[in-house]
């Protein structure tokens, strides 16, 4: 039996957007002068509704992050003579010699 990755089902966008999406709601009910918990299931569908908007833009920053490091790996063990290591320097070796000013 192999062993399957847990997909997470939040992210930190997941959050953030569904406190937008609630936020965006009382701001509406603010405009329309209505009382700002009036129409719960509009602040309760909102809040589904951009946290799972949240989850997908986090999953597809992941994506992106993920390929570009792929790319970016796969330059570096192509060109390896562009990233070699600097040679060791000794800190008093960067530094000028210091002379006071008086």
């Amino acid at each position: 039996m192999s062993e399957q990755k847990r997909k997470n089902l939040t992210n930190k966008f997941t959050y953030i957007f569904a406190v937008t999406g609630i936020g965006g709601v009382i701001v509406w009910n603010g405009i329309r002068r209505h009382l700002f918990y009036q129409g719960i299931y509009k602040h309760i569908t909102t809040a589904l509704i951009a946290g799972y908007a949240g989850t997908k833009y986090g999953e597809w920053g992941d994506r992106e992050t993920r390929k570009r490091d792929y790319i970016l790996e796969e330059y570096m063990q192509r060109h390896p003579e562009d990233f070699q290591k600097p040679p060791v320097t000794l800190m008093g070796e960067q530094f000028m010699r210091w002379r006071p000013c008086r």
